[in-house]
């Protein structure tokens, strides 16, 4: 994935509040229950997909900062052996991150 942050709003000298945005890409893997040929579980790969990332993030004492995290399902794609289809929600996240 990817994002781009852009500080909209400069509080003191050591803090700030932005917003960014960033597109990410994956797919998940499952295991399935059922046995290949060789007797171990198979694994399928379902659902690769795009996702936007949007968010606000604040900076305080230049080390420090607070994200608000939105997910969005952009597109997915079900491969053609698929028999499970998986729905990603839109998901929203808080993190914290300190900055060296």
């Amino acid at each position: 994935g990817a994002d781009i942050l852009l500080d909209l709003i400069k509080l003191d000298n050591q803090s700030s509040l932005g917003v960014f945005g960033g597109v990410e890409g994956g797919g998940l893997l499952l295991r399935s229950d059922e046995k290949n040929f060789e007797g171990d579980a198979a694994f399928i790969t379902l659902t690769p997909s795009i996702i936007a990332r949007i968010g606000i993030s604040l900076v305080f004492d230049k080390r420090h900062r607070i994200e608000f995290i939105t997910k969005l399902p952009v597109k997915s794609w079900e491969l053609p052996d698929s028999i499970i289809h998986i729905y990603k929600p839109t998901q929203f996240m808080l993190g914290y991150k300190f900055v060296f």
